[in-house]
Formats: structure tokens, C-alpha cells, sequence
């Protein structure tokens, strides 16, 4: 249990590098409003899981479900994360090779 508590938490704290590239990629007059706007957002889409994590578990019983939003959140923090580092790399070269080419 210990272990899963463990990758759970690492899989939680690509939150943070999330939330700094998207600041960072914000203009100055805009940081607070956007990033309170996707705050809010997040917190609603929370609720939802939740409202739909009672509903299934309802259907197929609470440990299914847990499983079932464990492999869910797992699969699509794996396919972002790699999407992110496909995306990363290509921003990185992209200076590389214009520079070269000038």
C-alpha cells in the first residue's frame, strides 16, 4: 500500500511543473485571471470525479471503481506526460535549428 501511495504522489507532482510552464507562458496582465480561471476549473472537475466515482461505484462496487479511477488516472497522466516531453523536446531544438540556419 505504502508503494502505491508512493507513485500516486509522484504522479500528482508533475502539478507543479504544470502550473509554472503554464504561468510562465502567460502575459503579466493576464497571469491572475487565467490561472484563477483554471483553479477553478480543476476544482470543478474534481467534483465531477468524485460524483461520477459514487456513481460507479454504486454499479460495480467501491473497490472496482478505485481501481478502475486508479488506471484511469494513471493512463491519461502517462499519455500527457509523454506528450509534454515529445512537445519539450521540440521547443528545445526549435531555437537550435533556427540558429543554425541563420
Amino acid at each position: 500500500m505504502l508503494l502505491l501511495w508512493t507513485f500516486a504522489g509522484a504522479g500528482g507532482s508533475y502539478q507543479l511543473a504544470a502550473a509554472a510552464a503554464f504561468v510562465q507562458a502567460l502575459t503579466a496582465s493576464a497571469r491572475a485571471s487565467t490561472f484563477g480561471l483554471v483553479q477553478s476549473g480543476l476544482y470543478a472537475v474534481q467534483g465531477l470525479g468524485i460524483l461520477v466515482g459514487g456513481a460507479v461505484a454504486q454499479v460495480v462496487g467501491a473497490p472496482l471503481a478505485v481501481g478502475l479511477a486508479g488506471l484511469v488516472g494513471l493512463t491519461a497522466a502517462t499519455m500527457l506526460a509523454m506528450s509534454w516531453t515529445h512537445l519539450r523536446v521540440r521547443l528545445i531544438q526549435a531555437p537550435r535549428v533556427e540558429a543554425a540556419g541563420a
